[in-house]
């Protein structure tokens, strides 16, 4: 089974992003790198995109990353949550937001970053 294929095509090329999900719409798209704001989740939402992943870091801010997380809901987005890429502070935050907020996301939570930037068996062993 496959729930998405993430970021298949670069940044922003919402013209492409379209005519693959008009032409295959029975492949899930999820789109990453090209979801900042709100207006970009209105954009994707537009075109039929089903997933968005959001990260703190690239939403700008724990409020930010709360209000974009509603705002797909809102939208009937599936969102998943986490960076695969950051320390173990931002993938703590995004962890707790998971944890609060777990109603709201699609799958598990990908906030594991910190996992390869510091390989650690659990976080309590984290400095």
């Amino acid at each position: 089974i496959i729930n998405y294929v993430e970021q298949p095509m670069c940044t922003n090329a919402w013209d492409e992003y379209a005519l693959i999900i008009r032409d295959y719409f029975n492949i899930p798209i999820m789109l990453d790198e090209s979801i900042i704001t709100i207006d970009d989740l209105k954009k994707a939402s537009d075109i039929g995109v089903r997933y968005i992943k959001v990260k703190l870091f690239k939403q700008g801010g724990i409020k930010e990353l709360i209000n974009i997380i509603k705002s797909a809901n809102l939208l009937g987005l599936g969102v998943v949550i986490g960076n695969g890429v950051a320390t173990i502070i931002s993938n703590i935050v995004e962890i707790e937001i998971y944890r609060k907020y777990q109603s709201f996301f699609f799958g598990a939570c990908e906030a594991n970053g910190h996992l390869k930037v510091y390989p650690v068996k659990s976080l309590d062993q984290c400095p």
